[in-house]
C-alpha cells in the first residue's frame, strides 16, 4: 500500500488534486483529513499508518467464513479514503478503511454478496465497473 500510495502522490503533487479528495463524513475521525471541506462538499486526505488493530473476527463468525490473511491485512496496514482508478481497461474501485467505520462498508457488502449469491465463497475488495 505503500508504494501505491506514494505513486499516487507523485501524481497529485503533479496537479492532480481529486486524487486524494473524497465527500467529507463526519462520522469519519478527522486524522486523514487535511483543510476544509469545499464546495463540492469534498475534503482532502492522507493515508495514516494505522496503529490500532481492526478484529476481523466477530465478521468471519457471524458469516460462517474465513477470510484470507490478505483481508486481515488490508484493514490494518492504513486509514485511507475510497480509491479508484484503471487497471488495463477496467475502472475499479478499493474499499476504504476509515476511522470509526473501518469495517461498515465490508459488512454491508458481505451482507448484500451473500444475499445475491447465497453464499460467501468469494470476497472481493474491489469493484469492477
Amino acid at each position: 500500500m505503500s508504494n501505491y500510495f506514494k505513486v499516487r502522490r507523485e501524481y497529485f503533487e503533479k496537479g492532480l488534486d481529486f486524487l486524494f479528495k473524497t465527500t467529507y463524513n463526519e462520522n469519519v475521525q478527522s486524522m486523514i483529513y487535511q483543510g476544509e471541506v469545499d464546495e463540492d462538499e469534498e475534503i482532502l486526505w492522507n493515508p495514516v499508518p494505522k496503529n490500532n488493530h481492526s478484529d476481523i473476527t466477530p465478521l468471519e463468525e457471524r458469516f460462517d467464513i474465513t477470510f484470507h490473511s490478505s483481508i486481515d491485512c488490508y484493514f490494518n496496514s492504513y486509514w485511507f479514503a475510497e480509491l479508484d482508478g484503471f487497471m488495463d481497461s477496467y475502472y475499479l474501485t478499493l474499499e476504504a478503511v476509515l476511522p470509526n467505520i473501518e469495517l461498515d462498508t465490508f459488512e454491508r457488502n458481505l451482507k448484500g454478496y451473500k444475499i445475491n449469491h447465497d453464499k460467501l465463497d468469494t470476497i472481493s475488495l474491489i469493484r469492477f465497473l
